[in-house]
């Protein structure tokens, strides 16, 4: 029985003793600089708004005009039918919101912002 309690007591105390001798390590930088997490900072309240060019290139890669009325329209490689981030629809082209109160006409196959040197 006392062999059994020493053995207890010594199995419960060496991870601390153990966790003792190894010198604690500061965890680094996550995820951004402190003027990254800033400039995300003031962008969620509102305060700066990003720039164009930062904002990734919106491709119409294909539209579907059904004579049920429910349209299809690829953006992206993603299928958007009855809430669609389109403020005109024709037969080869589409009015594309790209943020709140732009919009931009496209073609099938087209992508905004269209490269430069065009």
């Amino acid at each position: 029985m006392r062999y059994t309690a020493l053995a207890f007591f010594l199995l419960l105390t060496s991870p601390r003793l153990l966790a003792q001798d190894t010198p604690r390590q500061q965890p680094g930088r996550l995820f951004y600089s402190q003027q990254q997490r800033h400039a995300l900072d003031e962008q969620r309240h509102g305060k700066t708004l990003p720039d164009e060019t930062e904002q990734p290139p919106v491709t119409l890669h294909g539209i579907v005009r059904r004579s049920d009325g429910h349209d299809t329209v690829w953006l992206n490689g993603r299928a958007y039918s009855g809430t669609l981030p389109v403020v005109e629809l024709g037969e080869s082209n589409a009015r594309v919101l790209i943020r709140e109160g732009h919009a931009v006409d496209l073609k099938v196959g087209e992508t905004f912002p269209r490269p430069s040197g065009r």
